[in-house]
């Protein structure tokens, strides 16, 4: 099978490729809802995406050797 970092809803079909949202999403379209087409960034890929800005995968984010302190 290809990797695909971008999907279309409609190709979404399992949880560990794309998260809870758009397996939703997906399960929606395929029973007939209603549901706007759209695209989804795989898990996969947001995870590299991550790891290229630095945070790690234990969750301490550190940029450029200082650690990232979260939003009031």
């Amino acid at each position: 099978m290809a990797d695909f970092s971008v999907l279309p809803l409609v190709r979404c079909n399992k949880l560990k490729l794309v998260g809870s949202k758009a397996l939703g999403l997906a399960r929606l379209m395929a029973a007939g809802f209603p549901v706007p087409p759209g695209i989804c960034v795989t898990t996969e890929a947001y995870r590299q995406s991550l790891l290229a800005l630095g945070f790690t995968p234990a969750g301490a984010p550190y940029h450029r050797g200082f650690p990232l302190l979260p939003a009031d």
